[in-house]
């Protein structure tokens, strides 16, 4: 997998990355997931915990490092990387994605037209197909350590016909 790195900006604390794959956002697809607690708010900040398999965090890592040894291509040493990937005691693997604030609900969850849709109808009961996407990276200079933090956005919603009660 080719990547491409363009720096949009930065400041004292650290810099902006856009990253792309063949001029588009590197894309993550999840087929049959659920999230355990549906949207959550951090701030004005609305996100959600997806459940993910084996394959799909293989496939995170591998991402992960080729972005880090994209930086390092460009003499950017990466010393410690913030993953999106959670692992809690007594939880399934998730992986946290965050809402668009320019986007509303009728832009992320497929729909017929004139239904009208709410991020609280995203349940743990219910089966997903979601599309994520890999915006942004920002590198945070914290003393001579560089952070890598990277943005996952959830793109489309599409709610399976099964829901377990």
């Amino acid at each position: 997998m080719q990547i491409i790195i363009k720096k949009l900006k930065s400041n004292n604390a650290g810099c902006l990355y856009k990253i792309l794959h063949n001029g588009d956002k590197i894309n993550i697809k999840l087929i049959n997931t659920k999230s355990l607690f549906g949207i959550e708010n951090q701030y004005n900040i609305k996100s959600i915990k997806w459940i993910i398999e084996k394959s799909e965090i293989e496939k995170i890592q591998i991402i992960e490092n080729l972005i880090v040894n994209k930086f390092k291509e460009i003499q950017i040493q990466i010393d410690e990387m913030k993953s999106k990937i959670i692992n809690k005691p007594n939880y399934p693997t998730m992986i946290l994605s965050k809402i668009n604030k320019n986007k509303t609900s009728n832009d992320i969850i497929k729909h017929e037209i004139g239904e009208i849709t709410s991020f609280n109808e995203i349940n743990k009961s219910c089966l997903y197909d979601v599309s994520l996407s890999l915006s942004t990276i920002f590198i945070k200079k914290l003393g001579k350590k560089n952070i890598l933090h990277y943005t996952i956005e959830t793109d489309l919603i599409t709610k399976k016909a099964i829901c377990v009660t």
